[in-house]
């Protein structure tokens, strides 16, 4: 019998955490999410587009300073 206890409780537990974790993803604001997903998404075309750049320059190029 006590053991049943002790599992009950562990399920009441899990089940606690599992509905706070679920109520954190239904809190996420979704302007705030897409403006995240923007701005990661410049940082990356602006890098790669800094790294196309570089990878044309050679040696000489970069020592005559352009």
């Amino acid at each position: 019998m006590r053991e049943l206890t002790n599992y009950e409780q562990l399920h009441m537990n899990r089940r606690d955490q599992l509905t706070g974790n679920l109520a954190d993803i239904e809190e996420i604001d979704l302007a705030e999410a897409i403006s995240q997903l923007k701005q990661a998404e410049l940082s990356y075309q602006a890098s790669l587009q800094v790294f196309t750049r570089i990878q044309s320059v050679n040696l000489f190029d970069f020592l005559r300073g352009g």
